[in-house]
């Protein structure tokens, strides 16, 4: 391959980075939005026009766990299949991962992992590629996959102890749900979030 060709592939590449980052921080661009969203404003502008508890009701906050909010989310919606298994596993890490965030770094992670093949390894395009979507998607897979183990094992070690401590509670005359609640405020994560 010539160093023409070299720059073209990186050039290309480098490009596609580009508009998937731009996917992913611009969201729609003027687009219309979907229903879920459109109900979202018009709730809060309900609740801008009223006081809640003596609270400014602009603190009231959707988390945007009911549907895609960005770019890149909007497109996973759209092309991903079971998407709810996807959902429920990034769940299991413990962390706010989207499935947009998750495509991205899927389709980051194979092209850099075809342009260094291509550029550095000098590789052909074809092979690059193939070795790129491969990385693409068993590299986000296999570390979503070790920090969802992780998570559980640091759950299954202090579980033990939150049992412990409910039954201390409920010994010493605390109501069921007070000794669960106390797990939850003296427990770490993941078992303090859990209860």
């Amino acid at each position: 391959m010539t160093i023409d060709g070299d720059l073209l592939i990186l050039s290309g590449g480098v490009l596609l980075v580009v508009v998937c980052l731009g996917l992913v921080a611009g969201g729609s661009g003027g687009r219309s939005r979907g229903p879920l969203a459109r109900r979202a404003e018009a709730v809060r502008r309900r609740a801008r026009r009223q006081e809640v508890g003596g609270t400014p009701a602009d603190s009231v906050r959707l988390d945007g766990t009911g549907g895609p909010s960005s770019g890149l989310d909007r497109l996973a919606h759209r092309l991903l299949p079971r998407q709810d298994v996807l959902r429920q596993r990034l769940a299991r890490t413990g962390r706010r991962i989207t499935v947009g965030s998750y495509l991205a770094a899927c389709v980051g992670v194979g092209i850099a992992t075809t342009l260094v093949l291509v550029v550095v390894a000098r590789q052909s395009v074809a092979l690059a590629a193939a070795l790129g979507m491969l990385v693409g998607v068993g590299g986000p897979h296999i570390a979503v996959n070790r920090m969802a183990r992780k998570r559980l094992d640091r759950f299954i070690a202090l579980f033990p102890e939150a049992i412990d401590l409910i039954v201390r509670g409920l010994k010493s005359g605390l109501p069921v749900l007070e000794s669960i609640a106390a797990v939850g405020r003296e427990m770490a994560d993941p078992v303090g979030v859990e209860f």
